[in-house]
Order: structure tokens, then sequence, then C-alpha cells
């Protein structure tokens, strides 16, 4: 009977014994300098690839930081090779897409753009809820009435929203 050497079990998440599991390399192929807040975009693409695995790009995750921000945190927007990504924010952003092989080293590639604000939508650095520059803020008097004046329409002394002629 000729010998056999015993067979070794791999762990998730841990390399032969002996061995050291070295971290994917990421590389970002293409992309979107300028996308546009809420709008899909095509046009990233990436290649990750493991010395263990081989190509793994499929399990590529691409995520989003908004630069300046006072609490700086991930955000996915999408997964894959060549996804589609959607921006939720507008302004100065890092895109990462990284990738965590089976042994559980990652590696990843960055790639700052800027991500215009979509039409009609508050400035850049405006607070949540803030009217968009140029639009009324909701209650407020007719675009282009001064503050305190009537409504446009409106007979002077009466209340802003009161039908003419009402007390």
């Amino acid at each position: 009977m000729p010998h056999m050497s015993p067979r070794i079990k791999l762990k998730k998440g841990r390399p032969l014994a002996g061995h050291t599991n070295v971290a994917p390399t990421v590389t970002i192929l293409a992309f979107v300098a300028n996308p546009v807040q809420g709008v899909p975009t095509a046009g990233f693409a990436a290649v990750a690839t493991d010395s263990e695995q081989g190509d793994i790009s499929s399990s590529i995750v691409w995520t989003t930081t908004l630069a300046g921000s006072p609490t700086p945190s991930a955000v996915q927007v999408g997964t894959g090779a060549a996804p589609t990504l959607t921006f939720q924010r507008a302004g100065a952003q890092t895109v990462t897409a990284r990738v965590t092989d089976g042994y559980g080293a990652s590696g990843s590639a960055t790639q700052a753009i800027t991500v215009a604000a979509a039409p009609g939508s508050p400035p850049v650095g405006s607070p949540v809820g803030s009217p968009a520059a140029g639009s009324p803020a909701a209650g407020s008097p007719a675009a282009g009435s001064p503050v305190g004046s009537p409504a446009a329409g409106s007979p002077v002394g009466s209340p802003v929203g009161s039908p003419a002629g009402s007390p």
C-alpha cells in the first residue's frame, strides 16, 4: 500500500500552516469623475485578484465617503466588478472599491470624485430640510414678496392666505 500524506483541512479564515495570507490587490479601471446625485451611473469598473483565489472581482464592495464630513462614514453604493452606482449625497467624495479574500485579508483602491447636486436640490452644505436656493420656504409669502408683506393677490391689510374681501 503506498504511503499517503494526511490531508490538511482548511478552516475558513485561516491559511495553511506556515503560509502567509497575502492581501488581494484591487485596481480601479474606470470611473465617472462627476456623477449626478440620485442618478444611477454606469462607468465604474475594478478588478480584484488574490494569489490564493485568483479573480475575485465579483466580490468587490463599493463605498463612498463624503469629504470633510464631521463624522465620516462609508456608505455602500454598489457591488461587483462593474456596478451601476447611485450617490445620495452631493459634493467631494472618495469612492473605495474593497474586497476581502476567503482568509480574511482585504485590499482596496480609492478614487476622488465630485458628485453634482441634482437639479432643484439644496446647495451642497445646506442644512437638511432647508429650501433650495431661489425657492420660497413652505408657509412663507409668495416668491418675490418682501418679508412681512401680503402675498401676491391678497388685499393690503388682509392676513396672508385669507380670501380677498374677508375680514
